[in-house]
């Protein structure tokens, strides 16, 4: 690789436990520099907000309602307004109009547009100085104040996403109890996880594993 190119090479720091810059790690360009509009970000988001709800919410309609067949008063001559069934919607308990019910709905984002988006958040985050590479995230047994110290050492706060590998359980006990840490896997972290995060910490395999490494 020329000096010229390597220049030009966006790079990540990576740190081991206590907190050490100990080498740095250059970042596929194509990462680096990711960028989508706020329109395309907009429906990302809503898309994926949307897939996380049930869409069970009901009402009922004057058809599900029960009522009296009976008409409540007579057609003409009362000074009031027709009405024909106390399940209309006029009525105290009768039916709701438009009201909600349970739907079936089928968000597709598509995938190109979707890496675009999950490169952008990455790219983001390098840009902006907030993403970290740890050489090496080992736990023997499950202990909070490692994670907490690990956390201190690298000098962030705030909202902290940790990536890992593989879902590691140790990883996920030490971090449970550690306010604003939320830790995900590789293969299940989104491009939201990631930006509504005010730092992303990666392990150097998972960094790898999510094609963050030049090649």
């Amino acid at each position: 690789m020329s000096d010229e190119k390597k220049a030009k090479t966006t790079r990540v720091k990576l740190f081991n436990a206590a907190g050490q810059v100990v080498a740095e790690l250059g970042v596929r360009p194509s990462v680096a520099k990711a960028k989508v509009n706020d329109q395309v970000l907009h429906d990302y988001v809503v898309q994926l907000q949307n897939s996380q709800r049930s869409w069970t919410a009901s009402t009922k309609t004057r058809g599900d309602v029960k009522a009296s067949g009976k008409k409540p008063w007579r057609q003409k001559g009362t000074g009031r307004a027709r009405a024909g069934s106390l399940a209309s919607p006029l009525f105290r308990g009768g039916g709701v109009v438009f009201g909600p019910k349970p739907k079936l709905v089928e968000n597709r984002f598509p995938k190109r547009m979707k890496k675009s988006v999950f490169e952008h958040a990455l790219g983001e985050k390098i840009r902006q100085d907030r993403l970290l590479v740890l050489d090496e995230l080992r736990f023997e047994t499950p202990k909070t104040k490692v994670m907490a110290q690990t956390l201190k050492s690298l000098n962030i706060s705030g909202k902290v996403l940790l990536i890992t590998e593989k879902t590691d359980r140790t990883a996920l006990l030490s971090a449970r109890n550690i306010p604003q840490l939320t830790c995900r896997n590789a293969g299940d972290v989104s491009a939201f996880d990631i930006l509504r995060h005010k730092f992303v910490v990666l392990t150097r395999a998972s960094f790898e594993s999510l094609g963050l490494a030049e090649q």
